[in-house]
C-alpha cells in the first residue's frame, strides 16, 4: 500500500489482535498476500497490536520474556509489519494500554511516559484512535470500527443502528447482517492473528474453544472474513 495514496474507503483490511511478539508465525505471509491481491486503500488494525504480558495484572509464568526483551521482540515485529504497511489505523485497546494502566495504578502520570508510537518506534504514517467512523465511498454507507464497545459487534451495530466491525474475541469470527426499518447494515466480529502458544496464552488450556484465526476485507462496502488456514 503506498504510504501517499488518499484513502477512497473502498478496498479495507482490518485485522485485530496480533498481540506481538506472541502472533501466529504465519501472519506476515498471511497479510502481504491479501495485500498482494487487492492493494487496500486502508487498513484498519483494532488494536491488542502487542501483548505486554510483563504488565499483566493476572499471574505470569516464570518461563515469559522480560519486558525488555518482550517490546524488543515486538518493535522488529512492528518494523516487518510496516514495511507490508506504511500507513495504518490503530484503535486503542486493553493490551496496548497496559503500560499506561500500570503507570496510572503507580501514580506516574501519562505526561511522563514516552507516545506509544515512539516506544513502538511506529512507522511515521501508523496514527492511534480511540474509535474510527469513515464512510465508504461507493456505497456512502457508515461504518465504525473499534477494539471492544459492548459484548459482540452485533449487539453494538444493533444499539447504535450502525455498521459495526469489532476485535478483542479471539473465538469468533464472522459477518451478520441486520434489517430495521430503513435499511440493512452488517456486524463483523474478526478474529484475530495471535499464536495460542505460549506463557500469555496458557489460560486456553482452561477452556473449549480455540483462537479463530482471520483478518476481515471490506471490498466497495461489502464485508468477508478470510481464513488464516
Amino acid at each position: 500500500m503506498s504510504s501517499n495514496k488518499r484513502y477512497d474507503n473502498n478496498r479495507i483490511l482490518v485485522y485485530s489482535c496480533l498481540h506481538f511478539p506472541f502472533h501466529d508465525k504465519r501472519v506476515f505471509d498471511f497479510l502481504n498476500e491479501l495485500e498482494r491481491e487487492y492493494r487496500f486503500d486502508r487498513v484498519i488494525d483494532l488494536g491488542d497490536t502487542v501483548d505486554q504480558y510483563s504488565f499483566s495484572r493476572y499471574t505470569k509464568s516464570p518461563a515469559a520474556l522480560s519486558a525488555s526483551d518482550e517490546i524488543k521482540r515486538a518493535k522488529k515485529c512492528i518494523a516487518t509489519l510496516g514495511s507490508i504497511f506504511p500507513k495504518v489505523d490503530i484503535m486503542s485497546s486493553n493490551h496496548c494500554d497496559r503500560l499506561y494502566s500500570k503507570a496510572m495504578i503507580n501514580g506516574i502520570p501519562r505526561e511522563y511516559i514516552k507516545p506509544y508510537k515512539e516506544i513502538l518506534e511506529a512507522p511515521p504514517d501508523w496514527k492511534w484512535y480511540k474509535d474510527l467512523s469513515i464512510t465508504i465511498d461507493k456505497t456512502r454507507d457508515k461504518v465504525y470500527f473499534c477494539h471492544e464497545k459492548g459484548a459482540n459487534a452485533l449487539s453494538l451495530a444493533k444499539s447504535i443502528s450502525m455498521n459495526v466491525v469489532m476485535g478483542h474475541l479471539h473465538s469468533t469470527a464472522g459477518v451478520n447482517y441486520f434489517n430495521n426499518p430503513i435499511k440493512e447494515m452488517f456486524a463483523v466480529q474478526t478474529g484475530c492473528l495471535v499464536s495460542d502458544k505460549g506463557p500469555p496464552f496458557e489460560y486456553n488450556k482452561k477452556h473449549v474453544f480455540r483462537p479463530v484465526k482471520a483478518a476481515c476485507i471490506i471490498i466497495d462496502g461489502v464485508p468477508e472474513i478470510r481464513r488464516l488456514k
